[in-house]
């Protein structure tokens, strides 16, 4: 009983910001970053823009601040496969691929944050999001903004909020009577006009799943790819096409430039099919077919449909009904689109390729059935897992209330299909099997929804604190050596991660523990499930 209260000790260890020992920053502070400010006050600060830093005078910060920021960073950056170096004063910090520094400037009484990332705007927005949970947990009434350094004259600021308006209204931003170049700030600035080659193209029905579509991308935004964690480039025409431009062009170029193809299936989709595509040029059945051609070219990598059952509104919460099992795909007509079979192999043709099946012979519905054979992401089936607790979901831009978790699930999964694609390990469709725990598959609609591992740990890498610990721990209950392996194959890469694992799950991993360590592992998960309650509380 001693050994077990004195490990009991041991393993209950906490963070005390304001008890952390005072770093030496100026070092750090010489890193070459993108650097901004959160300034804090009462008021509304009424400064014109560009403005001296120097000249943010009524910035208020008390002194408790910026430790319940560290501490919020601490939990993000665990639950985000990241890590944390932690001062009273100072942070370095990893949320996933987005590394930078955080410091504390209290004669200033303001935080300063250098981006070390090129995707700064996926910074800003998390930080958005946990500062204004923080005050409105403990101090109403305080008011923050974020004050984003001029590259060229880094004495002065501009408001992030301004230099988002300047970039989408005005297109002007004057300093000392000369014009700055926005494009110095694009790493804090939402994503517009066309690109030479994408990461994911979106293609979906304007008519029915534009909110969708945009809340999509809006978190695609908010995850970085790379070494360097820059931010995903993806196509979707409101935010890319040009006025002036051939849209019908520019779409089609973008999608034969994209790796992943994302088509958006739902009833509202598929709907017009039926209704007008074998007379008439439907552009959703066009990208379709564009994409399956472009796949068995090998110029787009991966398909990634996204399936949208229609909602129930008279159930609480509102349920998410199997468009599998809808009527509208029996509906879908046996006959080619010759309209939209002739436009695609015209774009072919001046790409230099020759037109396969999929546009010569193809059905409308055989279309609609290729698409749906590609590993995909069923909404039902992601929206039960999220609210038995098999799914967390973090994202401050999920969505809306009915769909809360869906777009930063499906986000995330085509972030790890981008990471894959540029590693090599992504490939052109295939026949799902038991291996396939990543995704979903029209296919495997009975099977279980698989749990995405709290901490990536990519092939060859070196293992993290918490897989080392997790090792260590489950190697020390007796009849542990076996089981560690068990725990990897079910997505366990830390002790945190145990508040995860099902009823089933841990009933088998007991059935070969001993009576003694049966109740550690019990006592452990408890534990997890708890902490996690207390993180979505």
């Amino acid at each position: 009983q001693q050994q077990q209260q004195q490990a009991q000790a041991q393993s209950e260890r906490y963070l005390v910001p304001s008890l952390l020992p005072v770093h030496d920053d100026s070092s750090a502070k010489n890193t070459q970053g993108l650097v901004f400010y959160i300034t804090f006050s009462r008021s509304t600060t009424d400064l014109t823009y560009p403005a001296l830093l120097e000249d943010v005078v009524d910035s208020f910060m008390p002194d408790s601040l910026f430790h319940k920021i560290l501490a919020n960073l601490f939990v993000w950056s665990q639950q985000t496969f990241g890590y944390a170096e932690m001062h009273s004063n100072y942070a370095e910090v990893a949320l996933g691929d987005i590394k930078f520094h955080i410091f504390s400037e209290p004669a200033a009484h303001r935080i300063r944050v250098d981006c070390l990332a090129k995707n700064a705007a996926a910074l800003v927005k998390r930080l958005q999001f946990m500062l204004t949970s923080v005050i409105a947990d403990t101090m109403h009434g305080l008011q923050f903004q974020i004050m984003v350094t001029v590259p060229s004259a880094p004495k002065y600021i501009v408001e992030f909020q301004h230099l988002v308006h300047c970039h989408e209204v005005d297109g002007t931003l004057w300093l000392n009577k000369k014009q700055l170049d926005l494009h110095v700030f694009d790493a804090f600035l939402p994503a517009h006009g066309l690109l030479s080659a994408y990461d994911i193209f979106i293609s979906y029905r304007t008519e029915s799943d534009s909110s969708f579509a945009m809340k999509l991308y809006d978190c695609l935004q908010s995850v970085s790819v790379g070494p360097d964690g820059r931010r995903v480039n993806v196509f979707l025409d409101r935010v890319r096409l040009e006025e002036g431009k051939r849209w019908d062009l520019d779409f089609m170029k973008a999608l034969s430039t994209s790796a992943v193809v994302v088509p958006i299936v739902s009833q509202g989709a598929l709907r017009p099919m039926i209704e007008r595509a074998v007379q008439n040029i439907d552009n959703v059945l066009l990208e379709w077919q564009l994409a399956l051609e472009l796949a068995e070219e090998g110029r787009v990598k991966k398909i990634v449909p996204v399936l949208l059952g229609p909602l129930d509104a008279s159930k609480s919460p509102v349920a998410v009904a199997n468009l599998l099992k809808q009527p509208v795909i029996d509906e879908i007509p046996l006959v080619p689109s010759g309209p939209t079979s002739d436009r695609v192999q015209e774009f072919l043709s001046q790409l230099q390729l020759i037109a396969h099946k999929h546009v010569t012979q193809d059905s409308i519905r055989s279309v609609v059935d290729t698409v749906l054979k590609y590993q995909g992401l069923l909404s039902w089936r992601i929206m039960d897992a999220i609210r038995q607790g098999d799914v967390i979901s973090e994202c401050p831009a999920a969505g809306s209330g009915e769909l809360w978790g869906l777009h930063e699930y499906c986000a995330n999964h085509l972030a790890k299909t981008v990471k894959d694609v540029s590693e090599g390990r992504a490939s052109t469709p295939h026949t799902p099997d038991a291996g396939d725990d990543v995704i979903e598959t029209s296919q495997s609609r009975d099977a279980p929804l698989a749990r995405v591992p709290s901490v990536y740990v990519p092939p060859g890498s070196a293992e993290l604190p918490g897989l080392s610990h997790l090792k260590v721990w489950v190697r020390s209950l007796e009849g542990g050596e076996p089981v560690f392996a068990e725990l990897r194959a079910l997505g366990v890469t830390s002790v945190e991660d145990l508040g995860y694992l099902r009823p089933r799950e841990v009933k088998a991993i007991k059935a070969k523990l001993s009576v003694v360590a049966q109740r550690k592992f019990d006592e452990a998960c408890r534990g997890a499930r708890r902490r996690r309650a207390c993180v979505l509380l």
